[in-house]
């Protein structure tokens, strides 16, 4: 029998391990194949995500339906829409919010100023221009604003002399008063208009260069809710929801990813710039809901009200 020798018992006894090339080599491959695998890792949860947001559309949409089929119920009203759908889909406040951006109360309700229920609300001028109460443009400025009261000042395309002052009040009822006088001495008129257009019942005002009633305040109260019922969402609803008719309109588009939750862009006065306000949340498209309940995932440009054509086929209500 040979006899181990020293050196032979040593290479027994040394336990077998990776030199510090190899294990780096391991390291290396591992790191390669989860480089690999993250993409369509990354991208398998993008399309949960948008398949969530899509079905949170469709089950408002059931909430819309069986809403209109409540022969109780108004035709629903655009700066309404979340606060009236909420009741129909059982109180879920979830339902409202896009998954890809997040749970609704990581993004706070911005209305274009002041309160909520005035989004989309203008000035309609005797020149023939409709200005939205929005202190960013370059037509409409902010004097002050509370919590339950807010000033705007509107000017008539002219001298720039700020034509028109309206200040807002919530009321304790919640409701909200709007009153408006003209600070100078002008031959203009002013008419408050909701987001669909219409008159909120703020009579006009109008005077002559010498009249001292021109800065008499006229006023008109329109509906509102407490605060703290106003629901947010990351979809915005049609401006011109309340004038779809019932079996009609299903190729029209209710509601689409968007920053606010009233999408004011139909008519040729329409206050809101599609393209800050559109949200193509899903590698660039949007989730768009149509009135027959469909949802379609659409590349910006083939919703994009301000060509004539798509505002019309798919925006406009029939008349």
């Amino acid at each position: 029998m040979i006899s181990p020798t020293r050196n032979n018992l040593n290479q027994l006894m040394r336990p077998s391990a990776f030199t510090v090339p190899e294990l780096l080599a391991v390291i290396a491959i591992i790191l390669i194949v989860i480089g690999l695998l993250m993409p369509s890792m990354s991208a398998g949860k993008r399309e949960v995500r948008r398949t969530q947001c899509a079905s949170r559309q469709h089950q408002l949409h059931v909430a819309y339906v069986n809403r209109a089929a409540d022969t109780r119920q108004a035709p629903l009203t655009a700066r309404y829409w979340t606060t009236s759908l909420n009741e129909y889909v059982g109180e879920l406040r979830v339902t409202f919010a896009c998954p890809e951006v997040g749970e609704l109360e990581e993004l706070k309700f911005i209305p274009d100023v002041g309160f909520p229920e005035l989004q989309g609300f203008s000035v309609q001028t005797s020149s023939g221009y409709r200005i939205p109460f929005d202190g960013s443009h370059p037509r409409c400025a902010v004097i002050a604003e509370s919590e339950t009261e807010y000033e705007l000042k509107f000017e008539d395309w002219h001298d720039f002399d700020w034509d028109y002052v309206l200040r807002a009040t919530r009321n304790p009822d919640h409701s909200i008063t709007l009153c408006g006088y003209h600070p100078t001495n002008t031959v203009f008129y002013h008419e408050v208009l909701d987001e669909s257009g219409s008159s909120v019942g703020v009579p006009r005002t109008r005077c002559s260069p010498a009249g001292p009633h021109c800065r008499e305040p006229k006023c008109g109260t329109i509906p509102g809710q407490p605060p703290g019922d106003l629901i947010n969402s990351h979809f915005g609803i049609n401006g011109r929801v309340s004038m779809f008719l019932p079996g009609q309109d299903g190729g029209k588009i209710l509601m689409t990813d968007y920053s606010k939750i009233v999408a004011n862009v139909v008519g040729p006065d329409a206050p809101d710039d599609w393209t800050i306000w559109h949200a193509p949340r899903h590698a660039g498209k949007m989730n768009t809901l149509f009135r027959d309940g469909s949802v379609n995932l659409m590349a910006p440009d083939a919703i994009d009200p301000s060509v004539s054509a798509i505002h019309d086929d798919l925006w406009l209500p029939t008349e």
